[in-house]
């Protein structure tokens, strides 16, 4: 999970959340949770609609906890 963490630059968590929303090309190992690189990597450059709406997704929620912490 590192190695995504610093291939994608999402925090941990969110990489956790999406192998259980199925967003990630994963697989499961004695009920671990593994990734290829190569798949990581294609799946970062594909541009897909998906992964754009999943950083979107994310800064929404950043700006939001970022709104609630000043007020």
């Amino acid at each position: 999970v590192d190695d995504v963490v610093s291939i994608t630059g999402f925090k941990k968590n969110y990489i956790y959340d999406l192998v259980k929303r199925e967003k990630i090309p994963f697989y499961k190992v004695n009920h671990s949770v593994r990734f290829d690189r190569k798949e990581i990597d294609l799946w970062m450059r594909s541009g897909r609609p998906d992964l754009i709406r999943l950083g979107v997704d994310k800064l929404n929620e950043i700006i939001e906890r970022e709104s609630d912490q000043t007020q």
